[in-house]
């Protein structure tokens, strides 16, 4: 269902979704009925035009992590260099940097084993 497709109560509820918890506040929020809402998301072409919006909402927040996890790093270093910060707040960084470095060095661990499995899975199937 491309846009063109979608109705503006439908475009309604696709926006009340993205913002609500539930099929219920999603509901009082664009001023339609919950049976409505649970029509729509048992359609397939509106329930994927959710799917597409639900992704490019995820990947607009990813965007953003990555911008403010620079943005603190940049803080982080700046807290180290600076001679008024307070020992304590030098031992805190120092702590979590550490253990921030550490659970990196093994989520890429982790996706080097999975990347290993599922070559050697792919090599399994082509004999």
């Amino acid at each position: 269902m491309t846009a063109e497709e979608l109705t503006r109560n439908q475009e309604r509820a696709l926006d009340a979704l993205l913002q609500a918890a539930t099929v219920a506040d999603a509901a009082r929020l664009c001023g339609l009925s919950d049976r409505t809402l649970w029509r729509y998301l048992r359609d397939p072409a509106f329930a994927e035009a959710l799917r597409q919006r639900r992704a490019e909402a995820t990947q607009e927040t990813t965007t953003g992590l990555v911008v403010l996890a620079r943005r603190g790093r940049e803080a982080l270093f700046e807290l180290l260099q600076d001679p008024d910060t307070p020992p304590a707040i030098l031992a805190r960084v120092g702590i979590a940097a550490q253990d921030l470095a550490r659970q990196a060095v093994e989520l890429e661990d982790l996706l080097a084993r999975i990347d290993a499995l599922e070559a050697a899975q792919a090599n399994k199937g082509t004999r």
